[in-house]
């Protein structure tokens, strides 16, 4: 008999209300966690291999050069024009950057939440992903080095990813192996071994679609990052602690889960250049000199993101996942995915949906408890609302799950 993915305790509806409304005040916690200039990736748990920390995803910049420039000759021409100006009380000049500063991020909240509730799917990720594409042959008997190697192909990055890795010198010393100059992304392959490539593809092929090289968002990107991986490894782990036939599935359906929080982070720097620019604009237009001013000493601020990223993340996921062409074989992912977005109780869900639930539930837990952020009273209705015990919690502590093993 298999073992099932829950607890074996069960609550009563007004405990399950209960547990609903904590853990929705720990999701509401996680998003300002992730945002917050306090608190840092626990480095222990990173997995740098598969980290972008000390890379930039230069495939991934937009073409902002137009409205970039604009935001740069507005903001040259005010710090030119304030030089001419008399100095102000310094308490005055507090208040009104206070004010201007407030206005700006107000008008940043109004058009992300804009661009992510009207720009059409395809548009907000960056790139192309292949994950319906992998999940097609990835988890039965059809995956061979062929159809990996086919994949790779298809997409630049996941090459370009798939090269960097073997021919890191930790990741050869990790599996035992020489350092080898390897060109080909096949050869690759058949270095990693197609088990492993199974595993790792997921985050190879996510890697692209986050954009480390922004340094508005410099403390945010490592925090989400690790928390897709940490998802998308536990959820594995719990589809392989009951005995799932293809627990790396797991992988993929974290990596998935994660997208709508890469697209907000990297849609955040230019929200704000345009919030900037229209309210620079509209100053000199209505003659408010002094405002306009006060512009120039306006720096983005990361406080409108946690309502961003409650509201939109789960919606914007599922936009980008209905364009996928999923099939007979694959649309049980797909459905698992929806359970999550859609918050269906852990306890009618799929076992994937399950592992999911699992997975982020104790990602959040662990990131935030080592920050000492997670509130100590929220644990029992966080485990209830989640069917998973502390127990659990630490055996999964207990096999690095921040890292990949080959």
């Amino acid at each position: 008999m298999k073992k099932s993915i829950y607890t074996d305790k069960r609550y009563k509806q007004s405990g399950l209300d209960d547990a609903k409304k904590i853990s929705d005040k720990v999701k509401s916690r996680f998003a300002k966690w992730l945002v917050s200039q306090k608190y840092v990736v626990n480095q222990k748990d990173v997995d740098h291999l598969l980290s972008q920390e000390s890379e930039f995803c230069d495939s991934i910049i937009l073409d902002e050069t137009e409205r970039v420039g604009e935001k740069q000759r507005l903001l040259l021409e005010c710090e030119q024009a304030r030089v001419k100006e008399r100095r102000l009380d310094a308490q005055t000049r507090q208040e009104r950057h206070k004010k201007v500063s407030n206005l700006i991020m107000k008008a940043a909240e109004v058009l992300i939440s804009k661009k992510l509730k009207e720009t059409a799917p395809e548009k907000l990720i960056v790139g192309t992903a292949y994950f319906a594409e992998f999940a097609s042959f990835a988890y039965g008997q059809s995956l061979d080095f062929k159809k990996l190697g086919g994949l790779c192909v298809l997409s630049n990055s996941l090459s370009h990813s798939i090269l960097n890795l073997v021919n890191n010198d930790k990741f050869c010393e990790k599996i035992g192996q020489p350092v080898k100059n390897i060109r080909d992304a096949k050869t690759a392959i058949g270095f990693i071994g197609i088990e492993s490539c199974r595993r790792v593809y997921p985050v190879l092929m996510s890697k692209p679609l986050l954009k480390w090289s922004d340094r508005n968002t410099k403390i945010m990107i490592p925090k989400v990052w690790q928390s897709a991986v940490t998802t998308a490894n536990v959820a594995r782990m719990r589809l392989e602690d009951v005995g799932y036939k293809e627990p790396d599935v797991g992988i993929l359906l974290g990596m998935m889960r994660s997208i709508g929080q890469f697209v907000i982070s990297n849609n955040f720097s230019a929200s704000f250049d345009d919030a900037l620019t229209i309210v620079m604009m509209d100053f000199r237009d209505w003659k408010m000199r002094e405002e306009y001013f006060a512009c120039a000493d306006v720096t983005p601020k990361l406080s409108f993101l946690p309502s961003v990223i409650e509201k939109f993340e789960g919606i914007v996921t599922k936009k980008i996942i209905e364009t996928f062409d999923w099939d007979m074989n694959t649309i049980h992912i797909k459905n698992a995915l929806l359970e999550d977005i859609d918050s269906v109780p852990i306890l009618d869900r799929s076992v994937l949906g399950a592992a999911l639930a699992q997975g982020k539930a104790f990602t959040i837990f662990d990131m935030m408890e080592k920050s000492n952020a997670f509130v100590g009273d929220h644990l029992p209705y966080w485990l209830a609302h989640n069917q998973i015990s502390m127990g659990t919690i630490r055996n999964l502590r207990s096999r690095n799950p921040g890292k990949f093993e080959f």
